[in-house]
Formats: C-alpha cells, structure tokens, sequence
C-alpha cells in the first residue's frame, strides 16, 4: 500500500566540513528499500557553499528547486543550472556542485544506490578551484544601457535617436555615476508605474554592482509616496528577479511602535529643520492625525530603514514626487530638505536632467521652477 511521509518527519541537519565548504542544509526525505533502488533528499548551499569532490556509483539526479546551482566535473567542465533545470550525473564521474558567489541555491538530489553505496566522498573543492570554476561561467559586463531591451527595436532608427539622447546627452550631462543613475532610475519607474521598464532596468542595476537591499529599500520607502497599490507589481517583478538570481534578503526589524513617532519626528526635524514643530502647532485639530500618521509612519517607519543612507533617502523622495507630478507644493517642500541634507542645486539640476528621457520636458520644467523658486528663497 502507499505511504504518506509528512513534511514534519523530515529531520534537517548542517552538512559537515569534511564533506561541505561553507553553510549547507540538508533533510533526508527517503532511502533506497525493497522495491526503491535510489534515496531522495533536499540540499540547500548558502552562497559559497559548495560540496566536496565524489562520485556515485549509480548515478544521481538534480532538480533545481531554488536560485542557481552550480557544478563542475574532473574535466574541468562547469555547468550553471536554474530553479527547474535538473542536472544528469551519470555512475563514476567525479563532480562537486554548490552556490554561487553571491547567490544560494537548492536541489532535489535522487540518488541511485548500488551494493548499498550511493556516494564516495574525495578530496574538498579548494577555494582557488572554486573560484576558478565560477569565474570561468561570468560572462563579459555589456556597456550600461538600462533601455537595452526597449521596445524600441523593432523601429531601429528611433530606438538609436533614443538611446544616444538617454545615455550619451541626458545621463552623461547629468554628472551622476552609474550606480547612483541607476537607482534614481529604478525609484523615478516606480513613481511613473511602469513595470516593463523597469524590469529591464533592475536587470542592469543588479549587473552594475546596485545592492539587492537598496532595490528593496527603494520600492519600501515608495510606499507613502506613491501608494501600495502602485508599487506591488513592482515588488512581485523584484521578487521574480531575486528569486531567480539566487537572491535573499533577511527580513530588517523595525522600530518599537512606542517609538516610531518619536524617531520620525526626529528625523523630519533633521530634514526640515524646526518649521516641523510650527507646521504640527499649526495644524488643524481634525487634520492632527494625519500629520502624527507622516512622523510615525512615514518617517518612523520608512526613514529609519536600514540599506540607504538619509542624504539618499531624502533624494530618493524628490525623484517620486517630481516624477508623479501634480504635488508642487510637496516638491518645492522636499527641494529645501534636500538642500538642508547636503544634496545642492547641482546635484538635483543632474537628477532631473537624467530622469528628462522617463519623465518627459512638463514635469522636468516643473521640477525646475520649484527647484528655482525654492533656491531664490533660499538665497535671500
């Protein structure tokens, strides 16, 4: 008759350094018994984990079932295999196979039993080895260009007209470096709700050395500028990405909800200066617990993230709202704190000379009017 084993039987355990470099996990699902000639267990390699050098005398199947693995046999051959993609390794061939660099990843391994053995363990996978084998799979970095995969294409001649204006007069005037370029890029996409351009875009930030977590950070602090139900498919596409780059994120712990209001408040003093306390005395009595909601949440809240510094943040949230447009007021509000937090008149003219091609000429003209009124005062 059938057998039904519960996932809550399936004891998991550390892989040992005799046999693993690095973090790995492993849980045992099944042996070979009368009627089954092959075991059945799931490995999971944090990044850099890799197995030591074996073989199997009957052989083994892998089922990528997270992130990417890797693998490499005697022959000097290295393989990269996808969540879905299921690695053959047939009786007698030495190989190793782990994590990425940066990435985890995870498989289903079957693996055939003969004469009661299943594995012969070898010699550990060196470091220089390793590295060699990943190094080898890495292909050649393309030119920055975030509209590589615009729909453009299919009419070349404008797809050219677009991209040397974008890249070579608008990015290039704009004074910004590449990673910086690229974030303020993936926020303004944001801001605007265009997820196709922004997918391509996050693909080129990632492959241009922009941090996982400030992806994340910058689609979070979105949230109170731009609204929820505009920055989910925005998450699920990030989500899609990471999880099949191998990515992880540990989830960050927020402030005490005693505290939040208190941090945001602190926080918007710093940004502001002390008009915060004049603008809350001021406030009307049935309109008080909005302007509570904007220190706690999002100052408290968001703010006070960890993975991007405050100057940035405070960047960041011009570039949603002059890429929204229709919050002038607001605008001309975060010009002067980003003025206060150190990002100058330079600084912001570059951010919107670089947005100029996802915007469009209005809401860079508007941009500059506040960013011109908001200077002239403070000049005077």
């Amino acid at each position: 008759m059938q057998e039904v084993h519960r996932q809550a039987e399936f004891q998991e355990f550390q892989g040992t350094s005799d046999k693993f470099s690095g973090n790995v996990r492993i849980q045992i699902l099944f042996g070979p018994n009368q009627w089954r000639n092959f075991s059945g267990g799931i490995v999971h390699f944090s990044p850099k984990a890799r197995s030591a050098w074996h073989i199997h005398p009957a052989g083994q199947t892998l089922l990528v079932t997270e992130g990417v693995i890797y693998t490499g046999t005697a022959d000097g051959k290295v393989s990269v295999a996808h969540r879905g993609d299921v690695i053959s390794c047939p009786p007698g061939v030495k190989h190793w196979h782990g994590a990425g660099t940066h990435t985890s990843g995870a498989h289903l391994a079957l693996t055939g039993d003969k004469n009661g053995e299943n594995v012969k363990w070898l010699e550990k996978v060196s470091d220089t080895e390793y590295n060699k084998a990943i190094n080898s799979l890495k292909p050649a970095k393309s030119a920055f260009n975030p509209f590589a995969n615009s729909p453009l294409k299919s009419d070349l001649h404008m797809y050219h007209t677009f991209n040397h204006f974008a890249m070579q007069e608008a990015f290039k005037t704009s004074g910004l470096g590449v990673p910086e370029y690229s974030q303020i890029l993936l926020a303004s996409l944001v801001a605007l709700g265009s997820v196709p351009a922004y997918a391509g875009a996050l693909e080129s930030a990632l492959e241009h050395q922009v941090r996982p977590v400030a992806v994340q950070e910058i689609l979070y602090q979105a949230i109170p500028y731009v609204g929820f139900a505009r920055v989910q498919d925005f998450l699920e596409t990030t989500n899609h990405v990471f999880q099949t780059r191998g990515i992880h994120l540990d989830s960050q712990k927020g402030l005490l909800h005693t505290q939040r209001a208190q941090r945001g408040l602190a926080i918007q003093k710093e940004i502001f200066g002390q008009v915060i306390d004049h603008m809350n005395a001021n406030a009307p009595k049935d309109e008080a617990h909005i302007y509570q909601f904007l220190s706690a949440n999002c100052f408290g809240d968001y703010y006070t993230r960890k993975g991007l510094d405050l100057h940035f943040r405070e960047l960041l949230t011009f570039v949603y709202l002059l890429s929204l447009g229709g919050a002038d007021s607001q605008l001309k509000a975060h010009v002067q704190g980003n003025i206060n937090m150190g990002n100058n008149r330079h600084k912001l003219i570059g951010v919107v000379t670089a947005l100029i091609p996802v915007i469009g000429y209005p809401k860079a003209l508007n941009a500059l009017k506040a960013l011109d009124i908001t200077t002239a005062q403070h000049k005077e």
